[in-house]
């Protein structure tokens, strides 16, 4: 039985991004895939594996058939699809903020179809917990003038102190 995976590496465009702050993002992206690769529940994407090649980390995850962002962009949820996704997003948010974290990021695009089952994903701005000591900064890698989130689905406490969401704000 043949399983897909997707692959998500660190090769940015130099000329998109000032090469002082590439080694930050490259940091950040390792905290991600450590972090993420220690969370385990059904409705939150699952990274599978990490490295690196040719200096660039890379992160091994679940392959979703779509994201909701792709699925409502074809015809609108019904009521009836609205109450699987709803509650699968609900769940895993629960489990995130239970382990101390904020995902900061919720919105169609980072909710991901793998057939009736929906997950949260893209944990690329997730405020960790001090799940692993060397994380207690959470999330304080990102410099304090960066927007932290997706302007239109963010609360509004975010968009004026991004470090300062909390669990509501992800609500």
């Amino acid at each position: 039985d043949r399983k897909d995976f997707a692959v998500k590496i660190v090769d940015p465009r130099t000329d998109l991004l000032d090469p002082s702050t590439l080694d930050n993002v490259k940091h950040r992206f390792s905290r991600e895939a450590q972090n993420g690769m220690r969370l385990s529940h059904q409705n939150i994407v699952a990274y599978t594996d990490l490295g690196k090649y040719q200096e660039h980390p890379f992160l091994v995850m679940e392959l979703a058939d779509q994201s909701l962002a792709a699925q409502i962009e074809t015809s609108p949820l019904t009521v009836d699809q609205a109450r699987l996704v709803i509650p699968a997003c609900a769940a895993g948010l629960k489990y995130l903020h239970d382990m101390g974290c904020v995902h900061r990021d919720v919105k169609p695009h980072n909710i991901l179809r793998f057939g009736v089952r929906y997950v949260l994903g893209d944990l690329g701005i997730v405020r960790w917990s001090d799940m692993n000591p060397a994380f207690t900064s959470a999330g304080t890698i990102t410099r304090a003038s960066v927007q932290l989130g997706s302007w239109y689905y963010m609360a509004h406490e975010q968009r004026v102190a991004p470090h300062e969401a909390t669990a509501a704000s992800d609500i």
